[in-house]
């Protein structure tokens, strides 16, 4: 939470330090050796490095931040505890050599129960499970199991989900549990949005209002910097201590200064303002919308999109967005035969093909081909 007071720190201390140092060049115009002496410009300078500083690590922190959510998110789906990089690379639209980059930063610094590995060219990511002995349901056979993940029994192929844990003498049992969640918005979104919501507009309407007297502010002293009435008037005002026409030009353009360097500061109060509403509006949406989906899989091309015409890809940004954010939860991109849907959560919830008994590995889709008879099975993956 620290970031966002630096961040609107270093925002503050360049409004204040630009103003300071255009303010002064345009006082001291034409006197070089005055304005290069200046204190004034020193401070500026200065300030405006801080603020540079403060902007750019608080804005790559936030960056940060929000992809290793992400990623948290995609993990937390997982069925097989096994992530390629190139997987996550399209999921996210970054480099693998960005996705490893992060990834390698984040596992030493804000994530855990991960480990990177690497076969050959090509790198993944293990995530950590305990390790049970268990007893294969179809052949018996004594085989070991990583907790929470799928798997097969080497000996007869079949899916180990429902494989005996010989230690504690239980059993994997998956059920068809697709109620959960079904009409609960709330299990999608993060807890206080309506609040996020309210502050939002807030920052908005204030932002606003404070541009509007700023610029009103500077326009009246636009319409006063020739109007010799206003400059006489000022210049015979008892105890005013501008004794000269240059001098209330002087304080005019000074003022015309700070006003549009207030309303400068104000622009990207209202632009994250807006860009964070629309993201908690999306989470609303996308969560209402998720709620009375029975599918554990949703095509992007079926998310309700704000009454605005969107494409697909501008739809998937929006929901990263929410996601990264923190704002939209328990669901994450994946790409099943070669497209990339929003996953909610999920039971794998049969193991034999109905058709010829042929064990089922490694389903991870709503529907499943047998390798055996080549029968479509439909609803392996259902929603939970």
């Amino acid at each position: 939470m620290i970031g966002y007071p630096l961040f609107a720190f270093g925002l503050l201390e360049s409004v204040v330090s630009l103003y300071a140092l255009i303010s002064t060049i345009v006082y001291y115009f034409g006197r070089l050796e005055t304005i290069v002496g200046s204190v004034a410009i020193v401070d500026s300078v200065f300030g405006l490095l801080l603020a540079t500083v403060l902007l750019f690590a608080t804005s790559v922190a936030f960056r940060f931040i929000s992809d290793a959510r992400f990623y948290s998110s995609y993990f937390e789906h997982d069925l097989d505890g096994k992530i390629e990089y190139t997987e996550l690379s399209e999921i996210t639209g970054n480099s693998v050599a960005f996705v490893s980059f992060e990834l390698s930063l984040f596992r030493s610094t804000i994530m855990k129960n991960f480990e990177i590995k690497n076969v050959g060219s090509k790198k993944y990511i293990e995530l950590h499970s305990k390790k049970y002995t268990c007893q294969c349901q179809s052949c018996g056979a004594t085989i070991e199991k990583s907790d929470y993940f799928v798997g097969e029994c080497s000996y007869c192929g079949s899916s180990d989900l429902f494989a005996k844990v010989i230690t504690d003498d239980r059993f994997y049992c998956i059920t068809r549990d697709t109620k959960k969640n079904l009409g609960v918005a709330k299990s999608y979104v993060k807890g206080g949005l309506g609040v996020r919501k309210v502050v939002y507009i807030l920052m908005m309407v204030l932002s606003v209002i404070l541009m509007g007297i700023n610029l009103l502010y500077t326009y009246s002293c636009i319409t006063r910097y020739n109007d010799e009435d206003y400059l006489i008037e000022v210049l015979f005002t008892p105890g005013n201590h501008l004794n000269s026409f240059e001098l209330i030009k002087a304080d005019l353009m000074d003022s015309m200064i700070f006003g549009i360097f207030i309303v400068i500061g104000l622009i990207p109060v209202f632009v994250i303002a807006v860009n964070k509403l629309w993201r908690c509006f999306t989470a609303s949406l996308c969560s209402s919308y998720l709620a009375k989906v029975k599918r554990p899989f949703v095509k992007i091309s079926s998310l309700p999109h704000l009454n605005i015409c969107l494409s697909d890809k501008s739809k998937m940004k929006l929901v990263k967005a929410a996601i990264c954010n923190g704002y939209l939860t328990n669901c994450t991109f994946e790409k099943h035969n070669g497209e990339i849907v929003v996953a909610l959560s999920k039971k794998v919830v049969k193991d034999k093909c109905p058709s010829c008994g042929a064990p089922i590995t490694g389903a991870v889709d709503e529907n499943y081909q047998c390798r055996y008879c080549g029968n479509l099975i439909m609803c392996v993956v259902v929603k939970r």
